[in-house]
């Protein structure tokens, strides 16, 4: 399979300390980062499929023709 595009993101994990709800209504929050982070790949496929990955849950899935499909786990577990 020859892929187009391939893009990788990462952004830190944070945790909401005190005022969750506080930032809707133009109020500060205390969310500091910690370290740990999270990781996006993205690639663009030839099959027009949508795959959904996650190493730590070992559950992967996808979307194709608006159906959600588990490979290996089930929509429950991901939910």
């Amino acid at each position: 399979m020859v892929y187009d595009l391939i893009v990788i993101a990462s952004a830190p994990a944070k945790i909401i300390l005190f005022g969750e709800h506080f930032i809707f209504f133009g109020k500060p929050a205390i969310v500091p980062v910690i370290d740990k982070r999270t990781y996006s790949h993205v690639e663009l496929r030839k099959d027009k499929r949508i795959y959904i990955k996650s190493v730590d849950l070992e559950i992967s899935e996808f979307f194709e023709k608006e159906k959600f499909e588990a490979e290996k786990g089930s929509t429950k577990e991901a939910a």
